[in-house]
């Protein structure tokens, strides 16, 4: 992550949250305590008002910021909601994008609505997952390959536990039986075959122009 991009996530991290512990912000981004005194004090300097409580941790002042949008606390909720249950049937990758996606939801409410969303979600609770199906990028690669208009080289195994490589060019991801799925077409078959997603499968991409 650049410089510039790391401050602008680090005032959508503390304006989500009521106080922030260097520790956590640490973790978050990844560098050292050097690192974020140095990015506070750029901060301050650009006129952010990033203040700081031995007791609380880093916070942005209320008075400060206006929210670029606005969201009511139940549709803050709803959105709460449903990435606590996307958490449980994604990869990674793809659950650390939605997490920085919800910091810049809870960016737009008030102190008042921030301490219910923290509440809701405190109190919710869903089954685990296998912690093996979480692991790697294996959803955020193919849903690059179908943005991007790639064809995946994979390490395909059959029902009777055969392994092949294949090329598939996905075109869309389904999710059922507990499981996602992606429909591609299959060079080797010529023709589209759904496949299912799974952590031990090996991705490699390349591109193509499809149009």
């Amino acid at each position: 992550m650049r410089r510039v991009e790391r401050l602008t996530a680090i005032i959508t991290f503390l304006q989500s949250r009521k106080n922030t512990p260097i520790e956590r912000l640490q973790e978050k981004f990844r560098v050292s305590k050097r690192t974020i005194y140095r990015d506070i004090t750029s901060l301050h300097e650009i006129g952010v008002p990033v203040s700081f409580q031995k007791d609380r941790g880093y916070f942005i002042l209320d008075s400060h910021f206006m929210p670029p949008v606005s969201f009511s606390e139940n549709e803050a909720i709803a959105l709460i909601l449903a990435g606590t249950l996307m958490k449980r049937f994604s990869d990674n990758k793809t659950n650390e994008h939605f997490e920085n996606a919800l910091d810049k939801v809870k960016y737009a409410l008030s102190s008042t609505q921030k301490d219910t969303v923290e509440t809701i979600v405190e109190n919710i609770k869903t089954p685990s997952q296998k912690e093996h199906s979480k692991q790697g990028n294996y959803l955020f690669i193919v849903q690059n390959a179908i943005t991007n208009k790639q064809i995946l080289n994979i390490k395909y195994k059959d029902r009777k536990d055969k392994l092949s490589d294949r090329e598939i060019e996905p075109i869309g991801l389904t999710f059922y039986g507990n499981e996602w799925h992606t429909v591609a077409f299959c060079w080797k078959r010529n023709e589209y075959r759904d496949y299912k997603i799974k952590i031990s499968m090996t991705y490699s991409c390349q591109y193509v122009d499809l149009y």
